[in-house]
């Protein structure tokens, strides 16, 4: 048996009622009882009619024996029996009573049906045992301490090999557990102190505000942790990437203007009846044209904007690094998310934002992970987002593309952001299973790499 889960140091599971378990060995004892009973009457009925035949046959040796050598000879000839060599007679048996049988024997006897009955009596109670665990723990888990305990662990004498065996590898896990758990109160008590020095509350005012409160604490801390790490000397790029992609989404809308008056130009052509509608439309993309080719130039009038957005980049959650390209921008992203007073590493991420619409009309928005965060070998993946192993899974895509096109760089940003950080509430218990937590806050700048297998209850 393989019970991998223990119990409560101070509260055992009643996983095996103990009524049900004595109840079991009574019954296996009884009827191993009761069948040794059955077998002893077999033989006291058997010893006993063998004494009758023993007997009947010294009577008839009596008879034979007092016959001549040779009648003798014959007759022990025809019934298949010898003389004895030297008186020439045939020999007695000494018949032996059941009484007598069985007080020669008593001893060895007894022993023999009480070890049957204890054996008998501690396989069913093994096999119960195992078969009523019904929370995955040690087999030397026992349910009961004291008297209870004891009886249970006297009963299952016969699994004590195997229980030995379970007891050492309970300890070991014991062992690992205990420092698990004392890690872990270790890194919820640093964030308390965090949460305390950050709302500069008592320790008592602190105890009053739920999880959710202080993992937005939390939050806080982490996305002016990572902030530091941004050069200020990247301000120049962004600008002029920011008014490029400006000036190049005015010109790709006027680009669009024109496709669409040639479209209808063409469509009047083909279809008269259908002239005054398409002179409409080609009437109101010319409008917009014409105001797109009057508006001002964008890097002239729309510095505070720039800096502005440049000033909510780089404090979006967990962005820790900035790249600037001629259209494109790439953010360096950390994903630290705080659970029940811990926070869990979520992994680095390359996040790609190209507003440029390519040749099949799309634009790009894509995270892909660059450092794990994650457990190996998880039992579950309930919690991670996926599309394959290190591209994440998106939500709301399709709004994300049109902020792009329509050239909204912080909205488009904003929600890929959320998205990483975002956890379904029916998923969230599952967190601790999936990814690793943080022991220390300063890890958050200098992550471990997830390179050894982690285990998980």
């Amino acid at each position: 048996m393989n019970f991998r889960k223990m119990k409560d140091g101070t509260v055992y599971g009643d996983d095996v009622p103990f009524q049900d378990f004595v109840r079991v060995a009574a019954l296996a004892a009884f009827i191993t009882a009761l069948i040794c009973l059955v077998i002893s009457i077999l033989t006291w009925l058997l010893v006993c009619e063998t004494y009758r035949e023993d007997c009947k046959r010294n009577e008839i040796v009596e008879i034979v024996n007092q016959l001549p050598v040779d009648e003798r000879e014959d007759l022990t000839s025809y019934l298949g029996e010898e003389l004895d060599d030297t008186t020439r007679r045939m020999p007695k048996i000494e018949p032996k009573s059941a009484s007598a049988f069985f007080k020669q024997y008593s001893t060895p006897i007894w022993l023999t049906i009480i070890f049957i009955i204890l054996t008998v009596a501690s396989l069913a109670t093994t096999w119960h045992y195992g078969a009523q665990k019904n929370g995955g723990y040690f087999y030397a888990d026992l349910p009961y301490r004291g008297v209870k305990g004891t009886v249970m662990l006297l009963l299952l004498w016969i699994s004590w090999p195997g229980m030995l065996i379970s007891f050492f590898c309970m300890q070991k896990k014991r062992r690992k557990k205990q420092k698990l758990d004392q890690e872990r109160a270790q890194t919820v008590e640093q964030a308390r102190e965090m949460a305390t020095q950050q709302l500069e509350l008592a320790p008592a005012e602190l105890a009053k505000l739920s999880s959710e409160e202080i993992d937005k604490v939390l939050e806080k801390v982490i996305s002016q942790t990572l902030t530091r790490k941004i050069k200020e000397d990247n301000f120049d790029d962004f600008r002029k990437m920011r008014s490029r992609n400006n000036e190049h989404a005015r010109s790709a809308r006027a680009d669009e203007s024109r496709q669409h008056i040639e479209r209808l130009q063409s469509a009047i052509k083909e279809c008269a009846e259908k002239m005054q509608n398409y002179q409409r439309g080609i009437g109101r993309e010319q409008a917009r044209l014409r105001e797109l080719e009057k508006q001002p130039d964008i890097r002239a009038v729309s510095d505070e904007q720039i800096a502005r957005e440049w000033q909510e980049l780089q404090t979006m959650r967990g962005v820790y690094g900035i790249v600037i390209g001629d259209h494109d921008i790439l953010l360096k992203v950390r994903v630290c998310v705080p659970y029940e007073g811990v926070v869990y590493d979520f992994g680095d991420y390359y996040v790609v934002l190209d507003p440029d619409v390519d040749h099949d009309g799309f634009v790009t928005a894509r995270a892909t992970e660059v450092r794990s965060g994650r457990i190996q070998y998880s039992k579950t993946r309930q919690a991670i987002y996926r599309n394959g192993e290190s591209v994440f899974c998106l939500s709301n895509p399709d709004l994300i593309h049109r902020y792009l096109r329509e050239n909204n760089l912080i909205a488009a940003t904003a929600l890929v952001i959320d998205s990483l950080h975002y956890v379904n509430p029916g998923d969230r218990a599952a967190i601790p299973k999936c990814f690793r937590a943080i022991q220390d806050i300063e890890e958050i700048n200098n992550p471990k790499m997830n390179t050894k297998t982690e285990e998980r209850d």
